[in-house]
């Protein structure tokens, strides 16, 4: 999932996705962080307004995150921009 965080709650937020539809992110303590303006980023770094991509399981728009990107959407700069290695 990828959009726009418009609310928080303890191990869950919502994000809107360009298309408009509200995905709930679970999370838990196995879920990794990345933020290019952090250096150890972790649940708290996600805010309302963040721009952010969550990889994870989708059931029905709700998101069981094993991974989530905190950043910015132009040029693709989530994490610390660099790309997925092989």
């Amino acid at each position: 999932a990828l959009g726009t965080g418009i609310s928080l709650c303890t191990n869950t937020f919502k994000l809107t996705s360009r298309n408009s539809t509200v995905v709930t992110v679970n999370v838990t303590s196995a879920t990794t962080y990345r933020d290019g303006a952090v250096t150890a980023p972790s649940f708290s770094n996600v805010a309302v307004g963040s721009h952010v991509a969550v990889v994870g399981t989708d059931t029905s728009n709700t998101v069981a995150a094993t991974s989530v990107l905190i950043g910015s959407f132009g040029g693709h700069h989530f994490g610390n921009g660099a790309g997925p290695t092989a």
